[in-house]
């Protein structure tokens, strides 16, 4: 857009959202830490445990709820970028293959329609529009239902997880 003159870098400063910027500089900081730290390990070795049980489309569901529930309550870049190590170290733990981990969890927080916390333009529909929390919660949660049983369900189809 510099390039073909529509914009000059003046009005992309002035139009630029630093805050949104740098929270998403520090969550790749902090999925950086989960990861050399060990935390990613220690976190997903709880989930394996939980969902165990429920075999590899458990771990997977468990996997895709944990990172919806995160990212209804803060940003979904933020939500994806902590709960990489997270999904690949449960995969890995219990010998899968890791990627319709990662394909999960970039769906599960790809997606947040029954808050207007998790993303912006929730917020500014939530403010604009004169909607309650209640109103989000109403209409989105079933949404919210309906596209994760889909996309578990693909997954494990695609992928032959059982």
């Amino acid at each position: 857009l510099i390039f073909t003159r529509c914009l000059n870098i003046a009005t992309i400063k002035k139009h630029m959202d630093w805050e949104l910027l740098v929270f998403i500089a520090v969550t790749i900081g902090i999925g950086k830490a989960l990861d050399a730290s060990g935390a990613a390990k220690f976190i997903a070795h709880y989930i394996v445990q939980i969902c165990q049980s429920f075999g590899p489309a458990g771990l997977l569901a468990g996997i895709y709820i944990v990172t919806w529930l995160l990212t209804s309550v803060m940003s979904n870049n933020a939500t994806a970028v902590m709960m990489f190590p997270v999904a690949v170290s449960a995969a890995q733990a219990m010998g899968l293959d890791p990627r319709p981990f990662i394909i999960a969890l970039t769906i599960a927080s790809s997606i947040c329609f029954f808050t207007p916390i998790g993303y912006q333009c929730n917020l500014i529909v939530y403010g604009a529009g004169g909607y309650k929390f209640s109103d989000f919660v109403k209409f989105g949660l079933p949404l919210d239902i309906l596209v994760g049983a889909t996309a578990v369900t693909a997954l494990t189809i695609a992928y032959g997880i059982h």
